[in-house]
């Protein structure tokens, strides 16, 4: 049994892929639902869902889109294992020739309790709206450009699926860097914590994970845009989700980031380098 089990969760495994899915509502906005399988997590999920609004902005004849609002949409359901039992022992009787037999039995039952396990299938909502070059500037904060985007999954993709070049480094080599955060909302809640950010050399864009003192955890994504302007978007085990922008002061050798979370509240971090 626990080696069926084993091979069905590898198979689950391999077949999970998180997925989105886009509507369009008037001519210049679509609402975007992303959703993942219990072997995906909130950054996979916000990957997809990013993408298929670029992918949605560019089909509608626009480049750029604003995330108007987010809502979290994960789900959490059970597997249940129920417990066992089985029986060990012996048994002997005996016949007085009469019609009557006697018997006796001695024996051990062996249980083994039974086993819940909650599957987490993240997912989010967002709203987006749209634009065309001229009607919105692309270096204001909380603006994507969908080609960018659309380009760097298609690099990032080549990249994975291409054979390192011989006697030269990965084209798909992971950049890791630690730094301490400090975030503050609007309402005036400070937090603190750790942020790892992971990248391929060949790609602008990244993961991030994020451990808060508060016990809060985010993941997301980022992407660079310039030398020293990308956005980003993370959503978290408190059910939140934010998004923004952020600039990088190489002078001071921080990151500062600017947005909004789907309370409505105002949120901004600065990064340093551990």
């Amino acid at each position: 049994m626990k080696n069926l089990l084993a091979v069905v969760l590898a198979l689950a495994a391999l077949a999970a892929c998180a997925r989105a899915e886009s509507t369009m509502m008037d001519s210049r906005t679509a609402m975007i639902s992303g959703r993942g399988s219990a072997f995906d997590s909130s950054a996979d999920v916000m990957k997809a869902t990013l993408q298929e609004a670029a992918q949605a902005t560019t089909n509608a004849g626009y480049r750029y889109f604003t995330l108007e609002s987010a809502q979290d949409q994960t789900r959490t359901s059970y597997w249940v294992q129920p417990g066992t039992t089985t029986y060990s022992g012996s048994a002997s009787g005996y016949s007085t020739g009469y019609g009557t037999a006697y018997g006796t039995y001695s024996g051990t039952a062996y249980s083994s309790p039974g086993s819940v396990t909650p599957l987490v299938k993240p997912g989010m909502d967002v709203m987006i709206s749209m634009y065309r070059p001229g009607e919105i500037d692309p270096q204001q904060k909380g603006v994507f450009d969908a080609e960018e985007i659309l380009s760097t999954t298609a690099q990032s993709e080549s990249a994975a699926a291409s054979p390192p070049p011989t006697n030269s480094a990965p084209a798909s080599e992971t950049l890791a860097t630690s730094h301490h955060i400090t975030i503050v909302l609007g309402d005036g809640t400070i937090d603190r914590g750790r942020a790892e950010m992971r990248r391929m050399k060949s790609s602008n864009s990244g993961n991030m994970e994020l451990t808060l003192a508060s016990g809060t955890t985010c993941d997301g994504q980022y992407a660079w845009h310039s030398e020293i302007r990308g956005d980003w978007a993370v959503s978290c085990s408190d059910g939140l989700i934010a998004t923004g922008s952020f600039e990088s002061d190489r002078a001071q050798g921080r990151i500062s980031g600017y947005g909004q979370d789907t309370d409505g509240r105002r949120v901004s971090y600065t990064l340093t380098r551990m």
